[in-house]
């Protein structure tokens, strides 16, 4: 069933002062790489129990792109969204905005293939990611 929700939107890197311990593994013990996205966990159903979106999904943000979920932000946050950027300067370039979330697609090959050990990147329902 898809759903659609309003979302603030930042941008991440694998720096260490932004992750925990294994800043280029993700919550879904992937490879952080383009078109992986964090979401709050109040939206992850491994974190709260009826939330819409699982690891694996496929989700569009509006007038952004398409992203697989494979990781989620600190406890604090909630219906925030967090795109993983290579540099520091491409997140603060992107900066904070709201967005429109829709989803969930599937599962997004880039998770899949992943769980094989396979790293590739998923354009869900083709939108490029940043």
């Amino acid at each position: 069933r898809e759903i659609a929700l309003s979302v603030t939107v930042s941008g991440y890197t694998s720096r260490p002062c932004e992750t925990d311990s294994t800043p280029f593994v993700t919550a879904a013990n992937t490879t952080t790489r383009r078109g992986v996205i964090a979401l709050s966990r109040d939206l992850v159903r491994r974190y709260t129990p009826g939330a819409p979106f699982n690891f694996g999904d496929v989700v569009h943000l509006n007038g952004i792109g398409d992203f697989v979920v494979e990781d989620v932000m600190a406890g604090r946050w909630e219906r925030h969204a967090d795109i993983w950027f290579e540099s520091l300067d491409e997140a603060r370039l992107f900066g904070r905005r709201r967005a429109v979330l829709t989803g969930p697609y599937g599962p997004g090959d880039a998770y899949q293939a992943s769980q094989r050990g396979v790293a590739q990147v998923a354009s869900g329902r083709g939108g490029a990611a940043p």
